[in-house]
């Protein structure tokens, strides 16, 4: 599994800084994305993508992976908020203690993609448990105008 931080075109903003904890010296030594983005296009191509507010990574993705496309998009999102209307709040750090789910034990950190990839993990396998099939789940999780949706069939490659 390639797991890194990417050395950006531009110096990290203050604000960036303060949400990720992440600043110049931290990435002074890592790849610069055109070094490994043909890795991450073949290991992605044609997977299913499982993120919390999908719009966002699949945007990036897209806008930094020309011609990339994934075979679909769950976004634990719009899960949780089908699933778990009651809840206190629906960012991924509020239905992780929501849920009783155990991040303790994930190396890394918070605003990692490793970290928050495995949380979001976690979180879809405990919202899966509130649908009754992949189709009913995937009616739900997969974003307007996304990849994905009932047509998909999740015998495709996927990321866990």
């Amino acid at each position: 599994m390639l797991c890194t931080l990417i050395q950006p075109l531009h110096t990290i903003t203050h604000f960036a800084t303060r949400l990720y904890h992440l600043t110049d010296h931290d990435v002074a030594t890592a790849p610069r994305w055109a070094q490994i983005a043909p890795a991450v296009c073949d290991t992605l191509q044609g997977a299913w993508i499982a993120a919390h507010n999908a719009h966002v990574d699949f945007q990036a993705l897209t806008r930094h992976l020309p011609g990339w496309e994934p075979a679909a998009v769950v976004d634990t999102l719009r899960l949780a908020r089908a699933a778990l209307p009651q809840a206190p709040g629906h960012s991924l750090d509020a239905l992780l203690a929501h849920t009783g789910i155990t991040v303790t034990d994930i190396p890394g950190r918070r605003h990692r993609a490793a970290f928050d990839a495995h949380a979001t993990a976690r979180l879809l396998l405990t919202l899966a448990g509130r649908y009754p099939t992949w189709d009913a789940l995937t009616a739900v999780a997969v974003p307007p105008g996304l990849p994905g949706g009932t047509a998909a069939k999740h015998e495709e490659q996927t990321l866990w």
